[in-house]
């Protein structure tokens, strides 16, 4: 299973009441989180992912306080089978200033080894 399915799952058993993307859904919902790996590598079978998780909300601090969950919650994430590492690694306000549509983000490495 990819390490972006992994994560998939286990942030919607995690966001009571948060849906949660792996791709921007049409029909935006008020509060959701989408999971972007934006990197990675491979060295002597261990895998690590670089994956950003946008929050997306109606006002900028209920973005930041989703943010602040996802990363409470993203601790947890070593729990799951063959995941050994995740740290966070940045956040920020990721606001569209077209749009108006506010977004916070954190980046976590994540180490694990293929299923």
């Amino acid at each position: 299973m990819m390490i972006e399915e992994k994560l998939y799952r286990f942030l919607k058993t995690k966001l009571d009441g948060v849906t949660v993307c792996l791709e921007r859904p049409e029909a935006k919902p008020e509060y959701y989180v989408l999971i972007e790996r934006t990197g990675g590598t491979e060295i002597n079978y261990i895998s690590s992912a670089t994956v950003d998780i946008i929050s997306k909300a109606p006002t900028l601090y209920k973005a930041m306080e989703l943010d602040e969950k996802v990363r409470h919650v993203m601790r947890d994430f070593v729990s799951v089978d063959n995941v050994s590492s995740c740290t966070p690694n940045a956040t920020g306000n990721w606001t569209d200033t077209v749009t108006h549509e506010y977004r916070y983000h954190s980046t976590f490495i994540i180490r694990f080894m293929e299923d």
